[in-house]
């Protein structure tokens, strides 16, 4: 028994695992690069958008900017690339005011710059419908892994809310998945 476990820990080592990588899926957190996201139609008040990107515990409600309308633009930059395998959406602590509602179609554009205009003809890389009785809480949602690998940059469209209400809110987004192995090109040795 202990010379098995002995031959799995070698032939684990000898695939030179990287330090502090895991094979399970961790909320990403940590990797987001804070100070290149951002929120395209948000409410002008709002001037820092940190509280939305991990656990908010800050009480404050990202919302859209009512003189424009009700969609957002969220877009996500990591430090590195990360395989994503679910997302989680926090809906479920509407502010005081009127006319405002959670978030209902949801488009993922990968890896990519988009802008409103290009919205409306493309689909993206992955949609998501939300259901009112799906925020009562936070909602962590599993993403199709083959769609969402080595992702650098995440855009976030909110379509329309469930109200088709004039302001759509938001509490926080999340991500789960791991660090994407990658490969320093520099240290491939020739065969030979």
């Amino acid at each position: 028994m202990a010379t098995a476990n002995l031959a799995k820990l070698n032939n684990d080592l000898a695939k030179q695992p990287i330090l502090g990588a895991t094979n399970s899926a961790t909320w990403l957190d940590d990797t987001l690069e804070i100070g290149a996201c951002t929120v395209d139609n948000a409410d002008p008040s709002i001037e820092n958008f940190q509280f939305v990107f991990g656990q908010n515990t800050t009480g404050i409600t990202l919302l859209s900017d009512v003189s424009v309308d009700c969609q957002l633009m969220i877009k996500v930059s990591f430090k590195e690339a990360v395989n994503l395998t679910a997302f989680q959406i926090s809906a479920n602590k509407a502010p005081m005011l009127d006319d405002v509602a959670a978030p209902q179609n949801l488009k993922f554009y990968v890896n990519r710059e988009i802008g409103f205009e290009d919205t409306e003809d493309d689909d993206g890389s992955h949609q998501i419908s939300l259901e009112e009785d799906q925020l009562h809480q936070p909602l962590k949602l599993k993403l199709p892994v083959h769609k969402f690998r080595n992702v650098h940059n995440l855009a976030i469209f909110v379509e329309d809310n469930l109200k088709d209400a004039d302001v759509t809110f938001l509490n926080s987004v999340r991500f789960e998945g791991k660090k994407a192995n990658t490969m320093n090109v520099s240290e491939i040795k020739k065969a030979g």
